[in-house]
């Protein structure tokens, strides 16, 4: 497993039992790895329209614009 997926993992209790059981199933591994860098990327991109939108109280309310306007879709 990659060290800054280890690392990042160490940081919560069920993420140290992960990794030890991922050093016994290179699939479980790979499957790990491949949603630790879902999630990096995941959490780049929100980190992007954050300073798109203007800091994150702007993006709080841009999410909530865009909610209501497709709870107001569904409703139409």
């Amino acid at each position: 497993m990659k060290a800054e997926v280890q690392n990042a993992l160490r940081k919560t209790e069920i993420g140290k039992y992960l990794v030890e059981v991922c050093k016994s199933d290179p699939d479980l591994t790979e499957a790990v790895e491949s949603a630790y860098a879902d999630g990096a990327r995941a959490e780049r991109e929100r980190r992007l329209a954050i300073d798109r939108a203007g800091g994150p109280d702007a993006f709080k309310a841009a999410e909530l614009l865009t909610s209501a306007i497709k709870s107001i879709r569904k409703v139409d």
